[in-house]
């Protein structure tokens, strides 16, 4: 995956840990990505992965990668 720049192309969600699902259980830490890579060999170039709620000081990731080489 391939962006302009990291300053210009971001992804960017909200989840943060210890919010709750609608079912009342709450995220971990590891339930609170903005980006889930869930493939083998993932490559990313000028793109920046931002989790917003750790901006305000709630845990969350940014980018979590479950696969070989991502």
């Amino acid at each position: 995956m391939v962006g302009e720049s990291a300053d210009e192309t971001i992804v960017t969600y909200d989840d943060y840990a210890l919010k709750a699902y609608s079912n009342g259980e709450l995220y971990n830490t590891f339930n609170s990505y903005t980006a889930l890579i869930g493939g083998d060999d993932f490559t990313a170039e000028r793109i920046s992965f931002v989790n917003s709620q750790a901006l305000i000081n709630k845990e969350g990731i940014d980018c979590f990668g479950r696969k070989k080489r991502s």
